[in-house]
């Protein structure tokens, strides 16, 4: 599995959202079973522990994952653990990546016509 994460840079991610992009990175890469699916379940509680980071600094850097489309949270789960996917690069929010990098990337998939 490869994660070309070229972009991710404090101009473009919070620092806080950062750290717990990566740490969901780190948890999927490192174990076999959680490669395929690509799915982790987590509380909020062990993710403000495993980072020392607030509750409110967890909530705000869940919400601009998955403002970006690096994640996807279940909307369904309301109680103390919580489930998110990783996506793949072509599900990313790449306009607003892009215009955060303030660049814009030229489409491969056109073809010129002569």
């Amino acid at each position: 599995m490869k994660f070309y994460g070229w972009f991710l840079d404090s101009g473009v991610v919070p620092d806080t959202a950062l750290r717990v992009f990566l740490l969901f990175r780190y948890r999927v890469e490192n174990n076999p079973h959680l490669q395929a699916k690509k799915i982790i379940e987590f509380s909020r509680g062990h993710l403000c522990f495993s980072t020392r980071l607030s509750y409110n600094s967890i909530q705000k850097a869940l919400k601009e994952l998955n403002r970006m489309a690096l994640i996807k949270i279940d909307p369904l789960d309301k109680g103390s653990k919580h489930t998110v996917r990783l996506t793949e690069p072509t599900e990313y929010n790449w306009e607003l990546i892009q215009e955060r990098l303030g660049s814009r990337f030229k489409n491969t998939d056109t073809v010129e016509k002569k």
